[in-house]
């Protein structure tokens, strides 16, 4: 998926809190494109690291 601006992070969090719900020990990252969605991301706690590129 191509996930990176400051919508679609908000969009796909109610899915990744369902996804965390079914597989609590999962481990799941971020990549993104810009700084807003970097610190959506960074503020969840679904996330086990968030990396952002240029």
């Amino acid at each position: 998926m191509a996930l990176s601006g400051i919508g679609d992070a908000l969009m796909f969090t109610p899915a990744l809190k369902k996804l965390k719900e079914l597989m609590p020990d999962s481990e799941i990252d971020a990549l993104v494109m810009y700084r807003g969605a970097e610190d959506i991301y960074k503020r969840l706690p679904y996330f086990s690291k968030v990396y952002r590129f240029d």
